[in-house]
């Protein structure tokens, strides 16, 4: 379905500066011609079917190093849009985003293991017309569909795996999303796992831009990870999302929901965090949130009162961190990244989470390489990562198909 997308069009070199443009934009040709190794009249040469087909444009004048100023182009970002869509165990996002990364308007609904995926699917299609109707887009306009999911695929049938722990129902297990919503949407799919979207979209238009090898951790309800090398995402765990969070990281420990014991999962996840605290407040220790009903105390309250000072809390945040830290040390110390980024909801609520989640690692990194020293970021440059993830593998796809 592909074949037929303004971006498969293009002759190779063409995609290759509008690749190029897409990450680094403003450029001028001169940029483009030294970045890529081409000379100025093959770069003029490419960039005119991106210009008579409305997917860049002039956008001012760069500085001068002596002659004349430089002629400034940028991706244009009203003539062809994406949808986007990311369906995680707790919510769903569906939204519209341009080709500059930007989203311009995103619908979300609650998921639950009662969901069931033909209703999910229905909700998505509707929302999806909806948005299309509210910023007055043409069909014609949406160049296809990114999509990101909770769990792996089988890429032939389009048919989603079970994960480690099925948080969703039964009925997910072998649901062949790609055909219900290219039937549903009568556009192009791109499908990828939730993490390795977020991780390629970090990669080529974020903090991971310069970076060689990235790791890219997510934190929350369960631990996911990501490796991007020299621009390929690495297949480490191809069947599981969520492999890293089954890492056996105390073999005498706790009971997973996977079946093992010790899991990394069992010590650092938002559940880990918010059950621990409660079995402190349960054993008599006291905190700021003593007072409150336990069944109702979430995730921010106690980051809230561990930034506070709440003993209780910070012990709990530090516990659950430390044994991340362990986990990424290992990892690191396989894959040998240049740049870490850890992100999520629990990196987003605790700064003391980062903070010795990367104290930890750093103390237990035992590899020497071409880079001595390895960078941390907290989060992401993405507010939706997720959700513009799957936008990003989406133009990945259609500007490197068919490539020779």
């Amino acid at each position: 379905m592909h074949q037929n997308s303004i971006l498969n069009r293009l002759p190779p070199l063409s995609r290759s500066v509008f690749a190029y443009m897409l990450k680094y934009q403003p450029v001028s040709r001169a940029d483009i011609s030294q970045a890529l190794g081409k000379t100025a009249m093959s770069i003029k040469r490419a960039m005119e079917p991106l210009e008579e087909n409305g997917l860049i444009l002039e956008c001012g004048v760069g500085n001068s190093t002596g002659g004349r100023k430089p002629i400034l182009y940028t991706v244009d970002d009203k003539h062809y849009l994406m949808g986007v869509i990311n369906i995680s165990t707790t919510y769903c996002e569906v939204a519209i985003m341009n080709l500059k990364m930007e989203i311009l308007m995103l619908k979300e609904f609650a998921m639950n293991p009662h969901s069931m995926p033909d209703l999910v699917m229905d909700k998505v299609s509707e929302l999806f017309i909806q948005e299309l109707e509210q910023i007055d887009v043409k069909q014609d306009q949406i160049l296809g569909v990114g999509l990101s999911v909770f769990s792996s695929m089988n890429r032939e049938s389009g048919k989603l795996i079970r994960p480690i722990i099925s948080y969703l129902n039964e009925s997910w297990v072998d649901y062949p999303i790609v055909s219900e919503l290219e039937r549903r949407l009568n556009l192009p799919i791109e499908i990828e796992k939730g993490t390795n979207a977020a991780a390629m979209l970090e990669y080529h238009y974020g903090k991971g831009k310069s970076s060689e090898r990235m790791l890219y951790i997510l934190c929350a309800m369960n631990i996911r990870s990501a490796v991007v090398m020299k621009g390929e995402l690495q297949s480490i765990a191809p069947y599981y999302e969520d492999a890293f969070g089954h890492m056996t990281i105390n073999l005498d420990g706790e009971l997973c929901q996977c079946g093992r014991y010790g899991c990394v999962d069992c010590y650092t996840t938002i559940p880990a965090i918010i059950e621990a605290f409660r079995k402190g407040v349960k054993c008599g220790r006291h905190s700021l949130l003593s007072s409150c009903e336990m069944s109702e105390v979430t995730l921010q309250d106690i980051c809230h009162a561990s930034e506070a000072g709440d003993a209780l809390a910070c012990e709990v945040i530090t516990s659950a961190a430390s044994m991340l830290g362990i986990a990424l040390a290992n990892y690191i110390n396989l894959f040998c990244p240049d740049l870490v980024v850890l992100s999520g909801l629990l990196v987003k609520e605790s700064l003391l989470y980062f903070k010795v989640a990367v104290e930890t690692a750093q103390e237990r990194i035992n590899y020497v390489g071409a880079h001595k020293q390895v960078i941390f970021e907290r989060r992401g440059s993405f507010h939706h990562s997720l959700a513009c993830g799957a936008g990003a593998i989406f133009l990945e796809h259609l500007l490197t198909q068919n490539l020779s």
